[in-house]
């Protein structure tokens, strides 16, 4: 069975002194068979990771600052999907990592 997980992620630009932020939703697909074993459980994770990081990328690859921030936001992209699933295996697989 295919299902969707939808979250939304907080991007915050910076202009001049001031902050703002806005919330970017994320739509992940997945297949509940790809729960099913350790390998395909490793292959969803990594497929999650890369979502995430694509998800999170600043648009200015030269802004070296936001690296951090990038990362950050990935994590909790990452966190925020595997805690949607909520599958045990994933989430310990999660955990070790």
């Amino acid at each position: 069975m295919k299902k969707t997980i939808a979250t939304a992620i907080a991007l915050v630009a910076i202009a001049g002194f001031g902050a703002s932020a806005n919330a970017a939703p994320v739509r992940f697909h997945y297949n509940t068979q790809e729960l099913d074993s350790s390998t395909s459980v490793e292959q969803l994770y990594q497929r999650i990771g890369a979502v995430a990081k694509n998800a999170c990328a600043s648009n200015d690859p030269k802004a070296l600052w936001m690296q951090s921030a990038d990362a950050q936001c990935a994590s909790d992209l990452v966190n925020d999907i595997v805690l949607e699933i909520g599958n045990p295996g994933l989430s310990a697989l999660h955990a070790q990592s």
